[in-house]
């Protein structure tokens, strides 16, 4: 009994190995900062943006591309979708750098564990997404995960509510768009370079802290980075169901905990036991999502 070829399956297969591919960048990004951590948040962020753009300027002139980005930009629709998601991103990254130069990361960190759950309730409202019964098991076992680390946390973690909502409703803008990743990421970087720009200036110049060279060329190396998890992550959304993609986004916290005990810090009893309810509600929904992709036999 043979099976019948499936295109969307493999398009599905594709987009998840993406998506995990994109997580795993961003797990073990906290381990390359942590390589630059005499640059200030703040400066990490402006020479972060200010890099991606150059290394998206010349992907799109080595790929001779130009005329489409004129044509994108007569399009009143997706520049309208672009302007909103470079606000989302600039949102989200500014956030995380005030996280880090205030002493917040616990609480930014806390925003990656409830980003999915967003993801999947906006999956739900925009994309009208439906669960099996092991999906909604997972989702469930998600939830008490979260309110278990917000319960111990003590207070509502703002910092991290707005990580999770700028970036779950950037994830929804891109999905609608029909602008392709590399294209998408020049021209959010080219809205939001003006910021970079500024905050590099009061950062090196009126504050009188400039890095050596060296650091400087270290952290502009999170520009590719940036870029290859963003363009992964773009091409995922749009071919695997918008709730998977939130899903596996817990694979990226997951990691960062085990940069954090790499880089000295202490895992304790609370932390563990939410660590280990996310990775039970993968492991179920996981499940689930094999069990309803499966290709249907020919019974011919």
């Amino acid at each position: 009994m043979k099976m019948l070829p499936d295109k969307t399956n493999g398009k599905r297969k594709d987009g998840i190995i993406k998506a995990l591919s994109s997580n795993m960048i961003w797990g073990l990004l906290p381990l390359y900062i942590s390589f630059v951590s005499d640059l200030s948040a703040w400066g990490v962020t402006g020479v972060r943006v200010i890099s991606c753009f150059a290394v998206l300027v010349c992907l799109v002139i080595y790929q001779r591309r130009l005329k489409e980005i004129k044509i994108i930009f007569k399009s009143g629709k997706e520049i309208k979708l672009l302007l909103i998601s470079s606000s989302l991103l600039i949102i989200n990254w500014l956030t995380y750098a005030y996280a880090v130069s205030t002493g917040n990361v616990l609480e930014g960190s806390l925003g990656y564990f409830i980003y999915p759950l967003f993801v999947v309730g906006l999956g739900w409202l925009f994309f009208k997404e439906r669960f099996n019964s092991l999906e909604k098991l997972a989702i469930g076992v998600a939830i008490l995960a979260v309110g278990y680390a917000v319960m111990f946390y003590g207070k509502l973690p703002w910092i991290g509510l707005v990580l999770a909502t700028s970036f779950s409703f950037y994830g929804v803008v891109r999905k609608k768009s029909s602008v392709e990743p590399i294209l998408t990421l020049a021209i959010e970087t080219l809205f939001i370079m003006p910021i970079a720009i500024g905050v590099v200036m009061w950062q090196f110049y009126f504050l009188n802290e400039a890095p050596e060279l060296l650091l400087l060329a270290k952290a502009s190396f999170l520009g590719p980075i940036t870029v290859l998890a963003m363009w992964l992550y773009i091409s995922a959304v749009r071919v695997i169901p918008y709730s998977l993609s939130g899903m596996l986004f817990y694979i990226s916290p997951s990691l960062q905990i085990g940069v954090a005990l790499y880089l000295g810090e202490i895992l304790s009893i609370n932390k563990l036991i939410a660590f280990i309810l996310v990775w039970i509600s993968l492991a179920i929904y996981s499940f689930g999502n094999i069990k309803r992709s499966k290709p249907m036999p020919n019974l011919k």
